[in-house]
This record gives C-alpha cells, structure tokens and sequence, in this order.
C-alpha cells in the first residue's frame, strides 16, 4: 500500500531533491533514511516498529469509487 505524505515547504522540498540528486537516492529514499536516523537517535525505532505492525493490521481504508 503506497501512502502520501505532504510537507509544505520550500525548504524541505529543495533540500530533500537536493541530497537525493548528491547521493543518488529517490527522494522517498532520503526522507525514509533521514526519519529513521532520527528515530535511531531518539531511541524510538521499537515504538515505531510496534506502531506500524499495529498498523498494518489494519484493513486499507482507502476510499473506492
């Protein structure tokens, strides 16, 4: 299931293309990495791993015409 996250912003916009043109990522890729870096550092990556299996439990929700 593919999701959409939206981040209003100038900067983060330029920056994030900017580092996946340098290191030759796809933006979803820098943006993944760099979240879970900052959940590494935080020390939360258990509590998110328990959130998103929660998560994933759940039936898609997802409007159908």
């Amino acid at each position: 299931m593919q999701r959409e996250l939206i981040i209003e912003s100038d900067e983060a916009y330029d920056l994030a293309h900017s580092l996946a043109a340098q290191l030759g990522m796809t933006v979803e890729q820098v943006v993944e990495e760099a979240l879970a870096h900052y959940a590494r550092r935080l020390g939360l990556e258990e509590r998110i791993e328990q959130r998103l299996n929660a998560a994933s439990s759940f039936p898609d929700q997802t409007p159908r015409d």
